[in-house]
């Protein structure tokens, strides 16, 4: 992102990004205690969720006021130049209960394309990203998808907990992939489980009923990082399965049927 006109107006944008990450991580970690309220079943939003996001679309809106953005809780709004995909907490209940695997998750996109992204997750100190053809990156080291496979790895897999109706086929397709996978987990956000599979601590993931909020920085990461996924849509609703090379052809054979 460097040399061109263009390349220099990305990186001061990346760096902006992980300036203002960084700050607004800090505030997060002084949150405790803020309050809640319940969007639909299941499905909460903290007055943390609601503040991060201000100041995020605040910053962003200042500098970049041409910019349009897709959030989670403000919605889409067009803009003529660049698509901020912005959650401002993936891992809302995490969040509350204190578990420290909730983050931010932005990606930055032109044209349609991902350019750069974003996971920063406070609570651990742990910061991802990725650039369009540079590759994926956790503090600043380069990271690989693993190469074990699946018979000795971990997948982690995410009950459908707003959609309890379709809870009996979800355990179905669990025991089919305890059956190929040495164990499972889950840790309740999808952009911290795609950059679990990127950084090889996890060898794939599966979970349904997503936005693009949660999961469009964590694709990228994936893909910078040397990992697979295959994507269904239906209505802006996604159901993410994303792997290493060992274990994808196991894991689209049982989650994609392909």
């Amino acid at each position: 992102m460097v040399g061109s006109a263009s390349d220099t107006r990305l990186f001061e944008k990346f760096q902006f990004t992980m300036d203002l990450l960084k700050e607004v991580g800090g505030h997060m970690l002084n949150a405790r205690g803020a309050g809640m309220k319940q969007k639909a079943f299941n499905d909460y939003v903290t007055d943390e969720d609601l503040e991060v996001e201000r100041m995020l679309l605040s910053a962003i809106g200042e500098r970049y006021p041409d910019d349009g953005f897709f959030t989670e809780e403000e919605g889409e709004r067009s803009g003529s130049s660049g698509l901020w995909i912005i959650d401002p907490i993936d891992g809302t209940v995490d969040f509350m209960n204190g578990y420290p695997d909730y983050c931010i998750s932005v990606c930055y996109r032109e044209n349609g394309d991902d350019v750069f992204s974003f996971v920063y997750a406070p609570a651990r100190g742990e910061c991802f990203h990725a650039v369009a053809g540079c590759g994926a990156y956790l503090n600043g080291k380069r990271i690989h998808v693993g190469n074990m496979e699946s018979s000795k790895g971990l997948i982690i897999m995410v009950p459908p907990h707003r959609r309890h109706e379709y809870l009996d086929e979800f355990w179905g397709r669990m025991k089919m992939l305890y059956d190929v996978f040495s164990d499972m987990r889950s840790i309740g956000s999808a952009a911290m489980s795609l950059c679990y599979v990127a950084s090889g601590r996890a060898n794939a993931y599966y979970e349904r009923f997503l936005h693009l909020y949660d999961i469009a920085a964590g694709l990228q990461i994936l893909r910078e990082a040397g990992g697979l996924f295959c994507l269904r849509e239906d209505g802006g609703i996604y159901d993410v399965s994303a792997s290493n090379v060992c274990s994808f052809d196991d894991l689209r054979r049982i989650t994609c049927g392909c």
